[in-house]
């Protein structure tokens, strides 16, 4: 599992501090188009937006982190000073293992009690994005109706847990998937779980930013309006009737 907005803005922290030749290759390769200070500003209305978010209904925390393993003047006080107010970031000087790690699982309230096994004696700097959310489902699976059963790999097969439930749900096709929106409880925000028609490798570089846009903005639909992808959809997912899933 990875989060595109975790790597995002660990780069985007990188680059912050990036001066000639390593700014010009770095900015090459992640494909920016923004001058240095609107990266940082967009990435700050991002954090900003994001941490906002919660309400009685669900919780989500952004953290961001620079770990100094060595002590003395690795980084510049105007660079930290510009990560804690466009990135929000906890900054941590002369700091081990046990430090990185410990602020991953507080900052998840223990999901990921480590991130990282060991430091190269080399390393100075580490910067850490951490990212928690919790939330019941709009309509919650009954543990009952889980069961055992075939969860299809590219090499293979395994048994796994498999949870039910018997609803009206948005679905959307796309060329080569089809994807299901399930709203969490107040319906601002939900797990969308894609589908592909086959079992090739792969399949996940199709989902850049425009296809995803694209994605998204069919799952907005009325839940109706997906029920005649409902069957089969649910005839790859588990072989039930229609609209379960």
């Amino acid at each position: 599992m990875l989060s595109p907005y975790s790597i995002g803005t660990a780069m985007a922290m990188a680059l912050a501090g990036a001066r000639g030749e390593n700014a010009a290759e770095m900015t090459e390769v992640l494909g920016i188009r923004l001058p240095r200070g609107q990266v940082n500003d967009a990435n700050a209305t991002v954090i900003t937006s994001l941490n906002g978010a919660p309400s009685e209904t669900f919780q989500l925390r952004i953290a961001n982190a620079v770990v100094l393993t060595k002590r003395g003047a690795a980084i510049t006080e105007d660079y930290v000073a510009m990560l804690h107010e466009k990135y929000a970031v906890d900054v941590f000087r002369g700091a081990d293992l046990a430090t990185v790690n410990s602020w991953v699982r507080e900052k998840t309230n223990g999901k990921i009690p480590s991130i990282i096994d060991r430091l190269d004696p080399t390393t100075m700097l580490v910067l850490v994005n951490a990212i928690y959310f919790k939330a019941p489902w709009g309509e919650a699976f009954n543990a009952k109706a889980t069961r055992n059963e075939t969860f299809h790999l590219i090499g293979g097969s395994a048994q796994v847990p498999m949870m039910h439930i018997t609803s009206d749900f948005t679905l959307a096709e796309r060329p080569g998937y089809r994807a299901l929106r399930l709203p969490y409880a107040g319906s601002r925000v939900a797990m969308v779980v894609v589908l592909p028609d086959d079992n090739k490798a792969g399949f996940e570089e199709r989902l850049d930013g425009d296809e995803m846009a694209l994605l998204l903005a069919a799952l907005q639909k009325p839940a109706a309006a997906g029920r005649a992808f409902a069957a089969p959809f649910q005839s790859q997912l588990r072989g039930r009737p229609r609209r379960t899933v």
